[in-house]
């Protein structure tokens, strides 16, 4: 596997571990209201998801060939994918930014890690944008 996949793979997973954690948190601190929360996969978001899982199976198709190659297994699927993700991530957070809930890490970790797993996952299909072919 190439330098461009791996970073996609990281990349997928850990805006996979950030769907499950927190994109916002609204209240429990000294104003006296419940603290209520929600993740990745409320709004938006889900796009972050099925964009990091399709990748992930784009990774997957060349080793359940029998050629070990696949038509889909290509940069521009990838880009494709990721321009996908980003847009669900841009979404949920101007939606978040609207109703006044956008946080910083402390109060939207899995928001942060999401992006910040989107953007390895875009440094990786740029790697296989530029042709870049060297192995991890």
């Amino acid at each position: 596997m190439d330098r461009g996949r791996v970073l996609v793979l990281i990349g997928c997973v850990l805006a996979l571990i950030g769907m499950a954690l927190p994109w916002v948190t609204i209240g429990g601190q000294s104003d006296g209201l419940p603290k209520i929360t929600a993740n990745g996969f409320d709004g938006a978001g889900i796009l972050v998801f099925v964009a990091a899982i399709l990748m992930l199976a784009l990774l997957t198709l060349p080793y359940a060939s029998k050629t070990g190659s696949s038509a889909l297994d290509r940069p521009v699927s990838y880009l494709a994918l990721t321009a996908v993700g980003v847009v669900g991530l841009v979404l949920e957070a101007a939606t978040l930014v609207n109703q006044g809930h956008f946080g910083f890490p402390d109060s939207a970790l899995g928001l942060w890690i999401s992006a910040a797993g989107l953007a390895i996952a875009g440094w990786g299909v740029g790697e296989l944008l530029s042709g870049d072919r060297r192995h991890a």
